[in-house]
């Protein structure tokens, strides 16, 4: 998908006052709107992505909840 061309079903639009997504999380993929924006990575995110080897192990390895 080319980001930069215009849709007429996404709206996305910058505001200071309220979040407006360009795209819903769907919840039939396991998309997840998180409420939260972290300063800093949560350590746990942090140890499974130093401690995996490869990406088969990260993605056993990666908390599925923050």
């Amino acid at each position: 998908m080319e980001l930069t061309q215009h849709s007429p079903d996404i709206d996305a639009q910058f505001s200071t006052e309220k979040e407006q997504l360009a795209w819903v999380a769907r919840e039939q993929f396991n998309e997840i709107d998180y409420p939260v924006v972290y300063a800093a990575p949560p350590e746990v995110i942090l140890h499974a992505l130093r401690g995996a080897r490869d990406r088969s192990e990260l993605w056993r390895t990666l908390p599925a909840d923050l």
